[in-house]
């Protein structure tokens, strides 16, 4: 009966220990020894507080600046064109002679007519070549052949085609802000003047 006992005995006490050692082997990285490489700790994050501020909602868009005014100059004259006093990016005042008509009538003699320029401005495009056929705008301004086409640069407008996912986030009287390709350090101030009913 003892040997029994003792080998019963002997065996249970076994089992506890192979028991302890199985749950050994299972504890977690956190009962680890001190010292312990562990794998799989995390990402590193950095923490900062929430704080309400307004966030500019900004559109960037290619565009292309035109004098704010645009006026065509008609001859008063028509005949040929014979000589133009004025280039492309000139500057002109009131009243200045900007070309010269020869009018061509069959037997009669008659001066160069002169061309002047209603306002001030800057020469944006010559419309007619020298020795052209010009009408003129006595009868019929629809008729009429346009000479040159002067715009006033003491007051720009930028021209952009905005697409239309973006036509809800423009309005009228919206301040804008438009930067030139010449002044890259410059930043003007503007507003949003007309929208396009075609948008």
């Amino acid at each position: 009966m003892k040997i029994k006992y003792s080998g019963a005995v002997l065996g249970l006490a076994f089992l506890l220990i192979a028991g302890c050692a199985a749950k050994k082997a299972e504890a977690p990285a956190s009962q680890a020894p001190a010292g312990a490489k562990q794998e799989g700790q995390g990402i590193a994050i950095s923490v900062t507080k929430a704080k309400i501020a307004d966030i500019a909602d900004k559109l960037n868009i290619m565009g292309s600046v035109v004098p704010y005014e645009q006026i065509n100059v008609y001859s008063k004259a028509s005949g040929k064109l014979s000589k133009y006093l004025v280039e492309e990016g000139g500057v002109v005042k009131k009243d200045d002679i900007i070309a010269y008509i020869d009018r061509d009538e069959p037997g009669f003699e008659f001066s160069p007519s002169p061309v002047k320029s209603p306002v001030k401005g800057v020469v944006l495009r010559k419309y007619v070549d020298i020795g052209s056929t010009v009408s003129s705008a006595s009868q019929s301004v629809g008729m009429a052949t346009p000479i040159v086409q002067l715009g006033e640069m003491s007051k720009l407008k930028a021209v952009v085609n905005i697409v239309e996912q973006d036509i809800s986030r423009v309005k009228e009287a919206q301040e804008a802000e438009i930067k030139f390709e010449a002044y890259k350090d410059r930043i003007f101030k503007g507003k949003i003047d007309n929208i396009s009913p075609v948008a």
